[in-house]
C-alpha cells in the first residue's frame, strides 16, 4: 500500500509541476495580450509582480518544499499525502484568489477535493473542503474591494462556489467509501480463496492434506535443491484394510483412519514432520531435516502407538500398518522417490506386515 501511495504521490507532484508552468505561461500570454490591447487596469509592473512574478514564485516555493517533503525518510506515509494533496490545493486557490474575477475559477478547489479520493484518506478530503472555504473567502473579500466591489452577481458566483465544492467533497466520500468497500471485498475474497484452496488441500476425514497437497508440497521440496539424507518419506498402508471395510462396515473402517489421522496430527505439531493421504488406506509422510535411523524411530513409535490403540467396534481387535522409508537422492523427481518409498512399503507387506523397512 505504501509503494502504491508513493507512486501515486510523485504522479499528482508532476502533474502539479506541468499545471504550475502551464499557469505561468498562461499569465505572460494574458499579460501580453491586455498590454497590446491596453486593457490593463494596474501599472505594467505592478501587474507584473501581482499575476506573474509572486504567484509563479509562490507556486515554485511550494513546489520545492512538497518535493523535499515527498523524498523525505523521516516524515510518515500520512504526512506525506497530506503534503501531496497541499500541493494541488495551493495551485489551485493561488488562481482562484488572483483570478477572483471569473466565477467558475472561484470552484477551482474542487479539484483538490477531488483528487485527494486518490488517498482514501477522509481526513485529508475534510482539510481539502476547509481549506477551499478559506481561499472562497479571500477570494471574495479581494473581489469585493476589487473589480468586483458592488457587483450584485458576486454573491451569486460565491453561493455557486460554496455548493458546487460541497456536492465535489460529498462525491468524493461517496467514492472513497465505495472503493474503501471494494477494497474490503477483494481482501475478503482473496482470503476466501486461500482458504477454499487450503481447504481443497485438506483430507477432511483424516485431517491431514490430501494427495494434490503432497504433489504441491514435494515439487516444491525438490525444487529447493535440498541434500541428499535430509529428507525422509515415509509411505504406509493400513493392513487387511479392505477385511475390515468388508467386516465391520465403512463407518467403522473410518474410524481406523481418523484413529491414525490424530496419531500423525499430534506429531504434526513438530514442522519437519508432514503427513499426506495418498488415497484410500495409504499415508505417505515427509520427514524433512532428519537421516534415516531417526526416520525409522519415528515411524515405529507411530505403529507402536496406533497398534495400540482400542477401537470402539471390537475392543479385541488392533489396526497395524506396514510402512517404508527411503531417502531422497539429487536429482530424484517427486514420482522416482513415492516410488523408491512403495517399493520399501511392497517389501515390508511381503515381509509379514506390521513393520517398517527402511
Amino acid at each position: 500500500m505504501e509503494s502504491m501511495n508513493a507512486r501515486w504521490r510523485m504522479e499528482l507532484f508532476r502533474i502539479c509541476v506541468v499545471l504550475a508552468a502551464m499557469g505561468s505561461a498562461a499569465e505572460i500570454v494574458i499579460y501580453k495580450y491586455d498590454a497590446a490591447h491596453r486593457t490593463l487596469f494596474l501599472e505594467h509592473r505592478l501587474y507584473r509582480f501581482r499575476f506573474i512574478y509572486i504567484p509563479s514564485s509562490l507556486n515554485l516555493i511550494i513546489i520545492l518544499i512538497t518535493y523535499f517533503c515527498l523524498k523525505s525518510k523521516k516524515l510518515s506515509n500520512k504526512t506525506k499525502n497530506v503534503w501531496a494533496c497541499l500541493l494541488i490545493y495551493f495551485l489551485c486557490a493561488n488562481t482562484q484568489v488572483i483570478h477572483y474575477v471569473y466565477g467558475p475559477l472561484l470552484m477551482l478547489p474542487c479539484v483538490a477535493i477531488f483528487m485527494t479520493i486518490l488517498f482514501g484518506d477522509k481526513r485529508i478530503t475534510t482539510m481539502s473542503l476547509c481549506l477551499s472555504f478559506v481561499s472562497l473567502a479571500m477570494a471574495a473579500r479581494q473581489a469585493s474591494v476589487e473589480l468586483r466591489k458592488g457587483d450584485p452577481q458576486l454573491p451569486t458566483d460565491i453561493l455557486l462556489a460554496v455548493i458546487v465544492m460541497l456536492a465535489t467533497y460529498i462525491g468524493s466520500m461517496l467514492l472513497i467509501n465505495y472503493v474503501s468497500e471494494q477494497t474490503n471485498y477483494i481482501l475478503a475474497s482473496n482470503a476466501r480463496q486461500m482458504q477454499l484452496i487450503e481447504e481443497c488441500n485438506m483430507d477432511a476425514l483424516m485431517g491431514i492434506k490430501n494427495r494434490r497437497g503432497l504433489d504441491e508440497r514435494l515439487s516444491e521440496v525438490v525444487s529447493g535443491g535440498n541434500t541428499a539424507g535430509a529428507m525422509q518419506l515415509l509411505m504406509l498402508d493400513i493392513d487387511d484394510f479392505k477385511k475390515i471395510n468388508d467386516t465391520y462396515g465403512h463407518i467403522n473402517g473410518d474410524e481406523v483412519l481418523i484413529k491414525l489421522g490424530d496419531i500423525l496430527d499430534d506429531i504434526g505439531g513438530n514442522s519437519n514432520f508432514e503427513p499426506f493421504r495418498y488415497g484410500g488406506e495409504e499415508i505417505v509422510v515427509l520427514m524433512l531435516n532428519t537421516g534415516r535411523e531417526e526416520a525409522v524411530r519415528i515411524a515405529g513409535e507411530i505403529l507402536s502407538e496406533f497398534s495400540g490403540s482400542t477401537l470402539s467396534f471390537n475392543m479385541k481387535i488392533r489396526a497395524t500398518f506396514s510402512g517404508g522409508i527411503a531417502g531422497y537422492e539429487p536429482g530424484m523427481t517427486p514420482e522416482q522417490w513415492i516410488e523408491k518409498a512403495d517399493m520399501k512399503l511392497y517389501r515390508a507387506k511381503k515381509n509379514g506386515k506390521n513393520r517398517i523397512e527402511a
